[in-house]
């Protein structure tokens, strides 16, 4: 991935979100850019035990033409060897990396092209007995172009998974390219080695550390939020088409979320019986959809259905005669028309390939388009966001309004609290860390392509673990953590992403909403950002005071809003010093409680405020001034 230019949530100009990052050294920890060669490192194997320089390992400086000039670089090596290790290292000072709140280690790297890894590793010294401790990250050497990689922290994981802690970070001694095992004669370029800060996260020190006092700066130049929550309505319809007293009781929720997007699935409404697709019954979701104030997004995908035989399924090879149909029938409606041409096709094996896929979406855009000319196309609805798919859809599809993919906190249920707190945070799945962010994906597009295209997530639940009827198998979904996640991730997605769609409006333990319309502590959470963080308002400041906690500074029309987001388990408390509200002449807090009920209550109107959680939950703390 190559990102010449910096991305930052806090103290950024209005007038753009891409601006670029003061020199390096304000902000960044130079490693090593080889310009004086390569006489810090040092190489180790099996058979040398550090008494002289490996036989089977080494690094070499070589030449990179850069701009026209010739740069100094490095050059890794590891020749073939059979059940040793070797490495080749840099002594580093991880006091340094806590105190300068290093969170990402970047550099310029090219691959030898094969198949092969080395392991990127982070080695430590913990606890009294000074254990010592490798966290490794794999670094694939498949691109032979130099690409910018910027790898978090959290990304490398011990031998038991888990990822460094702030102790472990600040006991870091030595950085290593290492090779284990049996291996053949692979290499690697790297350039530019760096570590610094997460772009966009302004850091606080260990909770351990802090007097549990915040500064929230509304006087911050701050970003646009672009993002609104909305759903996927999913394929049991009987609450709001059957139930009288649910469909209007669902109705409201949802006309408290508008304007927003809900997705409908033209495979749910497969009709086995009929082997055919029910198209009655989706159009009327698709008017109660829009009855409710919401604009409905169909989702043309291909059901599954019987292969040549009947003993297994593929997709429905002619489910785009069916999906045009219905496009058709749509033209010339009140409402603008969203199609997300594809589901998930590369995991279902409707497609074989990026280039099949592309080939696939242009023909079927340009079909719908010639079906209803109004009508904004977009895809392909990405199970995740690996950059070789990205990039080539991005650069192959003709005409795209909208890029489409999928957002998981995780796909397991044995994810901890805090793998998916930090997923939400950063925007990228905690057991695929390797995928692009979603600040990553939105910056591939806006570099790729002009006019930049809507950013869609078209499916987003904090787990993707589902038990064989297709329901939740993490309940923490519909409990008060999951409304810390789903503040969590919406919050930090905002700038990047327009619209994120969680996976179910109700019901399934996946929902939003139960089947009769009552709010889950995940809705509860979705309506506070929706009112005290909407599309259009400005993120002044994003704060992480601890690795269970989120804090941020939102300016909106009405009010400047501090937002307290906790995932914890543990009682917690933080007092909030505002600055740049002014005198406020109200001041109050809706508070989502650990119990999974909103509460409300007004407070003494200064800038200095409390809030104590005694478990998950959310407080939005309102100052109105008399402008």
């Amino acid at each position: 991935m190559i990102y010449p230019t910096g991305i930052r949530i806090l103290l950024i100009t209005l007038a753009t979100v891409a601006v670029p990052l003061p020199p390096a050294s304000a902000v960044s920890i130079v490693l090593d850019d080889f310009s004086s060669g390569v006489n810090a490192w040092r190489t180790n194997d099996a058979q040398t035990a550090g008494q002289r320089p490996s036989d089977i390992c080494a690094i070499y400086t070589v030449g990179r033409q850069i701009d026209g000039r010739i740069d100094q670089a490095a050059l890794v090596e590891f020749l073939k060897a059979r059940n040793t290790w070797a490495s080749v290292s840099l002594a580093v000072d991880g006091r340094l990396w806590a105190e300068r709140g290093v969170g990402q280690i970047s550099m310029w790297m090219r691959g030898d092209g094969s198949d092969n890894s080395v392991d990127l590793t982070l080695r430590s010294r913990i606890g009294e007995e000074r254990r010592d401790v490798s966290y490794i990250y794999r670094l694939p050497l498949r691109s032979r172009d130099w690409q910018r990689r910027s790898i978090r922290l959290f990304a490398f994981k011990d031998a038991e998974g888990n990822p460094p802690t702030s102790e472990a970070i600040a006991n870091s001694y030595l950085l290593q390219f290492v090779k284990t095992g049996t291996w053949p004669a692979l290499s690697l370029y790297v350039d530019e080695l760096t570590v610094e800060p997460i772009p966009g996260m302004e850091e606080q020190p260990p909770v351990e550390d802090l007097p549990l006092s915040v500064r929230v700066d509304f006087t911050s130049a701050g970003t646009r939020l672009r993002g609104q929550i909305g759903a996927s309505l999913g394929d049991d319809l009987r609450p709001v088409l059957d139930d009288q007293v649910s469909s209007a009781a669902l109705g409201r929720a949802l006309e408290q979320l508008t304007p927003n997007v809900v997705r409908l699935r033209l495979s749910d409404y497969w009709d086995a019986a009929e082997s055919d697709y029910d198209l009655i019954h989706l159009n009327q979701a698709i008017n109660w959809v829009a009855d409710n104030g919401a604009r409905a997004m169909v989702c043309l995908n291909p059901a599954l259905v019987p292969a040549e035989g009947g003993r297994t399924t593929c997709p429905d090879p002619n489910f785009e005669d069916v999906a045009l149909r219905l496009v058709a029938m749509r033209r010339g409606g009140p409402h603008l028309r969203y199609y997300e041409l594809f589901d998930r096709p590369l995991l279902t094996g409707q497609f074989a390939s990026v280039v099949e896929l592309v080939g696939g979406y242009n023909r079927l855009s340009e079909a719908v388009l010639a079906a209803d000319p109004e009508a904004r196309v977009g895809g392909p609805g990405f199970a995740s966001a690996w950059d070789t798919n990205v990039r080539s859809f991005l650069e192959g599809a003709r005409t795209l309004h909208f890029l489409s993919l999928h957002f998981y906190g995780a796909h397991s249920v044995t994810a901890s609290n805090s793998a998916l707190l930090g997923a939400a945070l950063h925007g990228v799945t905690s057991d695929l860390p390797e995928q692009l962010t979603l600040q990553e994906v939105r910056h591939l597009a806006q570099s790729l392509r002009r006019p930049m295209p809507e950013f869609f997530v078209t499916s987003m639940a904090m787990n993707s673990a589902r038990r064989g009827d297709g329901s939740a198998a993490d309940e923490r979904i519909q409990q008060p953590f999951g409304a810390a996640w789903m503040a969590t991730a919406a919050l930090s997605a905002g700038p990047w992403v327009d619209k994120l769609l969680h996976y179910r409006l109700y019901d399934d333990g996946w929902g939003m909403l139960d089947g009769r319309g009552r709010p889950t502590p995940a809705y509860h959470a979705a309506w506070l950002l929706h009112t005290y963080a909407p599309r259009g308002a400005t993120l002044c400041q994003l704060l992480q005071p601890n690795d269970q906690a989120l804090i941020a500074a939102v300016w909106t029309a009405t009010a400047r809003n501090v937002i307290v987001i906790y995932g914890g388990s543990e009682p917690w408390s933080v007092a909030i010093d505002a600055f740049g509200v002014g005198t406020p002449v109200l001041v109050r807090e809706r508070r989502l409680l650990s119990d999974g009920q909103l509460q409300m209550a007004d407070l003494p109107t200064a800038a200095a405020q409390s809030v104590t959680f005694e478990g998950p939950g959310i407080s939005v703390i309102q100052y109105v001034g008399d402008e």
